[in-house]
């Protein structure tokens, strides 16, 4: 399988969640946005790395390698695809299979035969609608955010046994098995 991705857009996301994540941390003025949307940033990424799940929207041009009636996609979730053989649009042959969030995202052949060879897919992977992500990914970054607000200085007040620890048993449950 080879695929190749353009550059995701670190910034639209995370624009798009400053007033929730304002609201979720009851931050009232707006000094410190620059700052909030940097952990947003740092949030999504986070989120991102540990669940293997695409949060910043990234197109993604995929050539799959496989003899079969379908290939699971290298990224998701996968809003949107094009599908072409020699240029050729055959995007009508072919749709997505999925179950779940954490479920893999699987192209397939319509008619049941062999993907064509040669075939080009061109994937639309993450977010490109904030009010698109589900709430439990949403219930994440907000709690990551939320987190690296409150714990920005290099010294607390508080016992370490008080910082929160709440995050990797949360997204643990976000974790998508890959073959």
């Amino acid at each position: 399988m080879s695929y190749s991705t353009g550059e995701p857009d670190y910034t639209a996301l995370p624009i798009a969640m400053l007033d929730l994540a304002r609201f979720h941390m009851r931050v009232a003025f707006l000094d410190d946005d620059e700052t909030i949307l940097r952990y947003l940033r740092w949030a999504i990424s986070y989120v991102e790395l540990f669940t293997e799940l695409r949060i910043f929207p990234v197109e993604v041009v995929w050539t799959p390698d496989v003899v079969a009636s379908r290939a699971q996609c290298p990224m998701q979730p996968v809003s949107t695809f094009t599908a072409a053989v020699d240029a050729l649009d055959v995007s009508n042959q072919y749709r997505l299979e999925r179950s779940s969030l954490t479920a893999p995202v699987w192209l397939v052949r319509i008619d049941g035969t062999d993907i064509e060879a040669g075939l080009v897919a061109t994937l639309a992977v993450g977010y490109a609608d904030a009010n698109k992500i589900p709430p439990a990914l949403e219930g994440n970054i907000l709690r990551t955010t939320a987190t690296l607000y409150e714990n920005r200085e290099s010294i607390s007040a508080i016992s370490l046994d008080q910082v929160p620890t709440w995050l990797n048993d949360n997204l643990t449950g976000l974790w998508v098995p890959r073959a």
